[in-house]
């Protein structure tokens, strides 16, 4: 049985990642009640069709030890994966605003900002075994219908992909990162007149900093660290890897820190990906 288990906070984009599934020809159980979650891995243990249920705060026993009793028993059907969404705590708000539904574990004794954290709390143990975190607060429906099908249209991955993404701290880490750099300690272009303007995409940017020693120090000591490293992610068969680097607004330093990372690692691994997350265009 391919099997993936999609969960998340509420309102991360779980129901349009189960469509998203559906239409890549898996077959989809959403709010499975948790005492019926065996005799169902059990069923579907000999198919061949690929097989995604959701598990959220709807279908979980208020007992702390669940999650670790769900993971236990997931164990018996490796490989899986664990498909894990959320978003910004502010994001969530926004969206339960606008649908105008109720969180699931809001009450006359709980508001909507305390249930999501909550519910970050008791979901925290998928989070922590999942081995794909996909941040959705910045992202539209067709964004993240495209994510979900870059990482499952081909069955469970067979190598590791790696995302490289650039971003500006002033707009906040990204949440699904596994490995994050901080590039704010290098020249920035930003106080040259001239330059300030252009994006780590320009040529004008490109000559800038590739003149600058600590920029090349710094792709070259990334590029020697993610060398070293990645072949233990393979061992922990993680199926993805994202390493973000940060300047200040997202612009200059990290898209071209970046854009060097790529350059560097695309034929070294078979699915490498490239994204620049605050970069104006």
């Amino acid at each position: 049985m391919q099997l993936t288990i999609v969960s998340g906070r509420s309102g991360s984009g779980k129901s349009i990642t189960l469509r998203a599934l559906e239409d890549l020809g898996y077959t989809c159980i959403d709010n499975c009640p948790i005492t019926l979650l065996p005799v169902l891995l059990k069923e579907r243990s000999h198919t061949k069709t690929p097989t995604a249920i959701s598990l959220d705060a709807r279908n979980l026993p208020p007992e702390a030890s669940a999650i670790e009793d769900i993971i236990h028993l997931l164990e018996a059907y490796k490989p899986f994966n664990i498909l894990y969404l959320d978003a910004r705590d502010e994001a969530l708000i926004k969206r339960f605003g606008e649908t105008r539904r109720k969180h699931p574990l809001t009450s006359p004794a709980v508001s909507l900002l305390e249930a999501i954290q909550l519910e970050g709390h008791l979901l925290s143990p998928l989070a922590e075994a999942a081995n794909y975190v996909f941040d959705t607060t910045d992202c539209s429906v067709a964004q993240i219908n495209s994510r979900i099908q870059e990482a499952c249209a081909q069955g469970q991955p067979s190598a590791l992909q790696v995302q490289f993404v650039s971003f500006g701290y002033k707009h906040g880490k990204p949440v699904d990162a596994d490995l994050v750099f901080d590039a704010r300690c290098l020249p920035n272009p930003y106080w040259v007149p001239e330059l300030r303007d252009f994006t780590g995409l320009d040529p004008e940017i490109k000559a800038y900093l590739e003149d600058k020693s600590p920029v090349q120090q710094m792709i070259d000591d990334i590029t020697n660290f993610i060398d070293k490293w990645i072949p233990q992610f393979k061992v922990e068969n993680r199926c993805y890897l994202t390493v973000a680097v940060g300047c200040t607004g997202g612009q200059h330093r990290s898209v071209y820190v970046v854009e060097q990372l790529y350059s560097r690692n695309q034929s070294k691994y078979p699915h490498v990906q490239l994204r620049h997350r605050h970069m104006q265009t």
